[in-house]
């Protein structure tokens, strides 16, 4: 499942063939959920819980291009990512 997207997988292929790594985009895929699954374990094993997660109220202090970013708009960006991920 791929939540989020930085670079197109085309441009990732290229720049690393360009070092000489050879790769398509299933094996690009498969090393993205590879990688995502042992985050995801490592984050188990030492003690992180998704419902405990707090947010610093710097966080909510600081502004952004657009503005400060709403504490009750933040939280519910966490409900939405708990549903994709099944958590």
């Amino acid at each position: 499942m791929t939540l989020f997207v930085i670079y197109q997988q085309d441009t990732v292929i290229e720049a690393l063939a360009a070092i000489g790594i050879s790769t398509t985009a299933e094996e690009l895929a498969t090393l993205g959920q590879d990688i995502y699954e042992i985050k995801n374990q490592t984050r188990q094993l030492l003690g992180y819980q998704l419902d405990k997660l707090e947010f610093p109220e710097r966080f909510f202090e600081t502004p952004s291009l657009t503005g400060a970013l709403a504490r009750e708009k933040m939280y519910n960006f966490l409900e939405i990512y708990k549903k994709q991920t099944g958590r």
